[in-house]
This record gives C-alpha cells, structure tokens and sequence, in this order.
C-alpha cells in the first residue's frame, strides 16, 4: 500500500528531465519509446523511435538511428542524447554503440543518457547534464575567469525564477560562460571549463559539477540564490569556489518542515533561520539529496504515505509544501503551499523567488 498515491500527482519521470535539458538548446534527444514527447511549456526537440510489440523481438536499433536521421533533418542539432523509456530498457538496445555511430555518420558529439522512466525528473536533467559535461567541453583557454550556472530547470523553479537566477549571477558573480539547464548553445557549454567556478543552483547539477571538476580541477560551489543574506554568502562563496555552511539547526525538536527540491529548501530554510528567527526547521524531499547539504534529521522521502507518517509524528506548527498535500497535514499546523512545478498536475507556480524576493513572499505568507 505504501506505494498507493491518494493526494500528490505524480511527479515527471526522468525522461522528462532529459526532454528539458535538450529542448531548450540547439541539441536533440532521441527516445527509445512508442510515441512523441510533448511539453506543456516549449517546443520539443526530441523525437522517438516508434517502436511496437514486434521490436521485442527484433530490437529497436534501425528505428532509433532512423528516429535520429529524420530528426536530425528537420531540427540541424549541434549534438544528440539518447535515452530508452520504460518498455524499450528491457529490450536492452546498446543506446552508446548507435551514439558512436551517430558520431562516426555525422561528426555530431553523442551520448547515451542512463534514464529510462522510472526515476525523477532531476535524475534526468542531471545524468544529461554529466553526459554533457563528459561529452561536449572544450580543454579551457587562458586564465580561468567567469562562472557556470548548473542545474537549472524551469521544472524545479518555473521560467521567472530561472531567468532571475541569470540576471542575479551575472550581477554578483561576474560574467557567465554557460548556463546548463536553462536555455543554451553549445558553443557556450563547450567552454565550461574555462570558467573560475560551477554554481551548483539544484541537486540537478550536481553530477555535471563533479565531471568538471575532475576533469578540468573546477571548484564548485553548491546552492540556490534564494533570500537576501543566504543569497549574499553565496556570491561571496563563488568568489572563493567554496560552498557556504549551512546555517545549523537549535537543539530542540523540529517546529518547521519544508517538502521541495534540497537546495531550494534549503535555501529557504537558511532564509528562516537567518532573517527570521526560527531555529529548528527540517528539510524532506522526494527527489535526490546531497548528502553534504544534509542536516541531521533531514528525510529522503520514498511515498505519500512516508510524509504522512513524518506528518503526524512531528508536531510542525509549519509546513511549506505543495497543497495538493495538506490533507495530510495534522490539527493545529499552518501550511503555506510551496508548489511543485515538477508533478504532472501542480497545485499552482512558484513565487519569485531570488534574493530578497523570497523575503518578501515570507513577510506576506508567515
């Protein structure tokens, strides 16, 4: 039963993350799967291999390179990723031989991309993302200067705060080199490694910092630029390519839960404790956690019924999280709806969010 949803939708499976990452730069995806993709946002520039219940048999290898011949003709991608949906992963198709030959045929850099739709949405953007990163970057020239924003999506904070996110590095961080989640070309991303330091904005690109940093030695700096004072350590910390500590927790229990993406939860955790005074605030996610940016107490939740359990059992006199779950919530707790933009049905959109746009959404929520 624990595995029964009664209240969230569904989250978007990885596929979907690897759908945004491509969708918004001049590359493309190729999926293993039985029909298109669609966004409810964008266009895509992804295409499937319109396999049947015949290719089982058969395999799907000609339908993947001719799902990628006819793409490529209509779209003129600078590289391609390929991944398998869920049907097509147990076919067991060798997805990084034919992106070797896309390779060999076109002179395009390709990958395989290890989603297959049984993860989340940020496993997709970040395993396409460290494919990228192991793929496409250029060895660096001259003196390392400049940043690069990783991990972005509009599917964790929605268009607004991603393009904030933008505006507030370039202001504080000095010039950016590449931008990995949010729109992009590729000639930006193949200097990455040039840059002086990684912003690590979301979990997402967490995989893609740790590629450039051994391959090329980049240091990264790991958080999102959400709240005044937190937002200002952070551009300090990508002046010094080292990530902040987090503002730790009081002794007693936690009277605070906030359910989101780590980093962003984070962020807005710091913000309560700095800014507002409030000690003891827990972070649970449904989605990767780093395990640096953990404090203790902090929870990886698997299910519905998880949160529940971590619901009753907390006393919270607060919860921020999405309202499609505050029937869970138990008597006497507030809930200020923090929505997911990353479910197939969320509860609305995020609010801004930058710097001290997050205080000012606090003074008229709390």
């Amino acid at each position: 039963m624990k595995n029964l949803w009664s209240y969230m939708p569904p989250f978007l499976a990885d596929t979907f993350g690897l759908e945004e990452v491509v969708s918004n730069t001049d590359g493309m995806g190729v999926i293993d799967d039985s029909t298109e993709y669609r966004s409810r946002t964008h266009a895509v520039r992804m295409v499937a291999s319109h396999i049947r219940s015949e290719d089982v048999v058969g395999g799907t290898r000609e339908k993947v390179l001719g799902a990628y011949r006819t793409g490529s003709n209509q779209l003129g991608p600078k590289f391609v990723l390929l991944c398998a949906a869920p049907c097509a992963s147990m076919i067991g198709t060798d997805l990084g031989e034919i992106a070797e030959q896309i390779t060999r045929e076109s002179g395009l850099p390709a990958a395989a991309v290890e989603v297959t739709g049984h993860k989340t949405w940020e496993n997709g953007v970040a395993r396409s993302l460290e494919a990228l990163a192991k793929t496409v970057v250029a060895e660096p020239e001259g003196a390392p200067d400049g940043v690069n924003l990783l991990g972005g999506s509009a599917l964790n904070w929605g268009s607004g705060n991603l393009e904030a996110v933008d505006c507030w590095a370039q202001e504080q961080c000095g010039p950016i080199l590449s931008r990995w989640g949010g729109r992009e070309t590729l000639s930006n991303l193949k200097r990455a490694a040039s840059a002086r330091c990684n912003l690590v904005t979301s979990v997402a690109g967490l995989r893609a910092a740790k590629a450039l940093q051994s391959a090329y030695g980049t240091p990264y700096v790991a958080g999102a630029p959400f709240g005044a004072a937190w937002s200002q350590r952070l551009a300090q910390a990508a002046q010094s390519g080292v990530s902040p500590e987090l503002p730790q927790n009081g002794a007693g229990a936690p009277e605070v839960l906030i359910v989101a993406e780590q980093y962003m939860a984070n962020a807005i955790r710091a913000t309560l404790q700095l800014e507002y005074g409030m000690e003891n605030v827990q972070v649970a996610s449904f989605f990767t956690m780093d395990k640096p940016q953990q404090l203790p107490g902090d929870v990886k939740l698997k299910s519905e019924e998880q949160l529940k359990a971590l619901l009753e059992a907390g006393g919270y006199k607060l919860i921020l999280a999405d309202e499609n779950a505050s029937a869970l919530a138990p008597d006497g707790a507030r809930w200020v709806n923090l929505p997911c933009e990353a479910s197939i049905a969320p509860s609305g959109s995020l609010p801004p969010l930058v710097g001290s746009q997050l205080n000012q959404w606090l003074d008229s929520v709390l």
